[in-house]
């Protein structure tokens, strides 16, 4: 903190003024001392800002924006007065010192550290995003080191000024070597720019340098425009993340929602990390890295540039996936209702037209049942171990492809994929179904349980028995809130008709729910968040009729509302058709249905198209809930069979985009899986049930294939073909494509290369 010069004022509202701590292109910052004694951050307007009367009126409603942002990850809003002399804004004072000088003066950021940070500053921009601001001056100076955490700091005013009158100069404002390529082109910027300025703020705490840092601006202005980043030794999951938020265009970036589910801790099954100062930090010399340029903060007019229209950003903040209160409805009928978005179908491309994806690695395993996807690499399951043999049932794998550990585990059943995975990962831990009658030794007399795999050593961590001999597990259903699912049976009740809660802190169960023997077949879909599990199962003798169920975890699963499915086509148990997104949950049969998780009513319905056939595929979301994806399938005249992905907001039912392609032959199962900004459709996936396997190779579905997509846009990424029937993962920057014996690596969304 530096002195007050005798220019400053000695105090700004009830605020006394005792230093500077710092100047923007647009307001000095002092701290300031309240009524009470504590101590606060004072932002003051520049004078020549404060006579424009324009900008007094949208720093105003930024002010009140501001405030719903909160402080969690950012700098809490506590007074403000836009129409003052001078307007000002008191956030409170965070003490602690900026990443700038931690890095400069200790060294990059050990991994772990990085990761904190990374995932707290996805969450302070979620949460500016979703107040309908973009900050647009994110760098490392504009972030503080606290003690608990990350904070960002002058979000306020540099938007503000950067939608004032200047900007119809083509003027472009805030720190170059930090800036997205649309920021130093002066073109709109929104909520994907912050997400290029995040990847490179850090990258410069992984190096030590910024990724597109030069001697002069226009050197660095060619790099971010132009060049690749740079980020010295950084490799795996990390860098990956770092790279496809550096992407040039605005559409390939990935949503900020999606960067804080990769880097987030609960994303990879570890502890919360702290940003400590002093002892998370790897010396700056063993990174063998230059010292950081010291770029300006500029603002640089460029005179030939035409005029543009600032873009004040109005980026959804994370959505409520399940939630109390009703839901308006609105009921769309029937047709797409794509209101003439997307791809016709009649000028589809071909699948082989498409960019090929090459492989980063592959590496030899044996036969897998599932794969898991999570931040160390990725975990396969042998779900039918032969009992005669000591067989691995978990490998687990690096993001190189090395095997890491593997683990022995005789009757373990690693469960039926359900097209999604076959276990649950929650705090470090991977947890499966164990024991019982089924499938893997009848002769067995062991308890169904649930076991807690230790993912950092590869060892059984303790087991919960659910249910004596002769029960078993059926599927593992999720986790939230400290508790995981799972459902189960027996052979004398038939199959899946129980539901158990296993509390991950006691190790044991906490309640189980039994449904009518007639219930022959049943799954648990349970929320990111909210406080309800839905439970979707199907009846023996009533023509397989099927009903959608609200469990309430809170007592005991009692269940709730019930609803029935008539369009649901046959058993819907073995398949991840519901899936919970924006508040909604959404359902797949010969049409696609919206339901309100509250109440169980039905908000919006959709028909196939015309010329539709086999009704809608597998539903996904994505990690902030603001799209819902599925897919359809239509035949022309001679037969040919369209593939169509289409985006949906799950709120209202209006179709986002559709994006189409012509497979090679007929198209058997299709599934979606969602992560790094990225829909993965998988043409012919092998999902493994508790009965067999769902899809099995033969004459007619030979065409087996991966298409992904950009989640934002539409726009195809890149497609591969497996050479038969295979199992998919995908997370953390890698998709994992396993068949026969082997795993192949595949970048999330270039055709080849790294992640970008």
């Amino acid at each position: 903190m530096d002195d007050l010069l005798p220019a400053d004022p000695d105090r700004i509202g009830p605020y006394v003024l005792e230093g500077r701590l710092g100047a923007g292109g647009m307001g000095q910052v002092y701290l300031g001392r309240s009524p009470g004694g504590r101590h606060v951050a004072v932002k003051v307007i520049r004078p020549e800002h404060a006579r424009n009367p324009q900008f007094r009126r949208r720093f105003a409603r930024e002010v009140e924006a501001a405030r719903a942002v909160g402080g969690f990850h950012t700098a809490q809003v506590i007074a403000a007065d836009p129409d003052a002399t001078s307007p000002w804004l008191a956030t409170a004072y965070i003490p602690g010192p900026s990443l700038h000088k931690v890095v400069t003066m200790d060294g990059p950021l050990a991994p772990d550290a990085l990761r904190a940070l990374g995932a707290g500053l996805a969450e302070g921009l979620a949460a500016i995003h979703g107040c309908g601001l973009v900050h647009r001056d994110l760098k490392p100076s504009n972030v503080i080191m606290a003690a608990d955490g990350p904070r960002i700091i002058d979000f306020g005013i540099a938007r503000s000024v950067d939608a004032s009158a200047l900007t119809s100069l083509g003027v472009v404002i805030g720190t170059f070597a930090f800036m997205s390529p649309e920021q130093v082109r002066a073109d709109q910027a929104g909520p994907a720019s912050d997400v290029f300025s995040l990847g490179a703020v850090l990258g410069f705490a992984a190096t030590g340098r910024g990724p597109f840092d030069a001697e002069t601006i226009p050197a660095i202005v060619h790099r971010i425009i132009s060049e690749p980043p740079r980020l010295g030794d950084l490799s795996g999951a990390l860098r990956d993340t770092i790279e496809a938020c550096l992407a040039k265009e605005p559409d390939d970036r990935p949503d900020i929602a999606d960067v804080l589910a990769t880097l987030a801790p609960d994303s990879r099954g570890g502890q919360v990390t702290e940003v400590e100062v002093v002892d998370s930090r790897v010396p700056f010399a063993a990174l063998d890295t230059a010292p950081a340029v010291q770029t300006p903060t500029a603002v640089q007019t460029d005179p030939a540039r035409p005029s543009r229209r600032a873009l004040l950003g109005l980026a959804g903040g994370a959505a409520a996936l399940i939630g109390g209160g009703v839901i308006a409805a609105k009921s769309l009928g029937g047709g797409s209702g794509n209101g003439g978005k997307g791809t016709d179908s009649d000028s589809a491309p071909k699948i082989g037209d498409v960019a090929e994806a090459r492989p980063l690695w592959r590496s030899s395993v044996p036969r897998i049942d599932s794969l898991i996807a999570y931040e160390g690499g990725v975990l396969w399951m042998g779900a039918r171990p032969d009992p005669d043999e000591s067989a691995e049932a978990v490998w687990s794998f690096d993001t190189a492809g090395n095997p890491r550990w593997k683990l022995p585990l005789l009757g373990l059943d690693a469960l039926g994929a359900r097209g999604v995975c076959a276990g649950v990962i929650r705090e470090g831990m991977l947890y499966l179904g164990a024991g019982g009658s089924l499938p893997v030794d009848p002769a067995s007399d062991a308890d169904a349980q649930v076991v807690a795999v230790d993912l950092a050593k590869g060892k059984r961590a303790w087991s919960a028995p659910v249910a004596p001999h002769p029960f078993y597990v059926g599927s593992m259903s999720g986790g939230r809130d400290g508790i995981v699912y799972t459902t189960g049976s027996t052979i004398e009740r038939g199959s899946f008709n129980m539901v158990w809660a296993v509390d991950i802190a006691s190790r044991r169960k906490i309640w189980e729910r039994e449904f009518d023997k007639s219930a022959g077949f049943a799954t648990v879909v349970v929320p990111p968040s909210g406080n309800r599990v839905f439970h979707l199962l199907s009846t023996y003798g009533s023509g397989q009729q099927a009903q959608l169920q609200v469990l309430n975890p809170r007592k005991k699963g009692a269940p709730g509302w019930t609803t029935p499915l008539p369009e649901a086509m046959g058993d819907v148990s073995q398949l991840p058709n519901l899936c919970a997104a924006g508040g909604t949950l959404i359902y797949s049969a010969d049409r696609l249905i919206a339901f309100d998780p509250a109440t169980g009513n039905r908000i919006w319905t959709k028909k196939q198209p015309a010329k539709g056939y086999g009704g809608f595929g597998i539903p996904a979301a994505n990690a902030n809930g603001s799209q819902v994806f599925v897919t359809t399938q239509t035949a022309d005249a001679a037969g040919r069979t369209t593939l169509t992905l289409h985006a949906f907001d799950p709120r209202s039912g209006d179709e986002k985009w559709r994006s189409s392609v012509i497979p090679e032959g007929k198209v058997g199962l299709v599934n979606l899986l969602v992560a790094d900004s990225t829909v993965y459709v998988l043409v012919g996936q092998r999902i493994a049930t508790d009965v067999g396997y769902y899809y099995e190779p033969d004459d007619d579905y030979r065409w087996p294939f991966i298409w992904a997509v950009n989640a934002a846009n539409g726009k195809s990424r890149w497609r591969y073909k497996p050479s038969e029937t295979f199992e998919a993962a995908v997370g953390f920057g890698r998709v994992y494509v396993a068949i026969g014996d082997s795993i192949t690596a595949l970048s999330a969304t270039a055709a080849a290369g790294r992640a970008g």
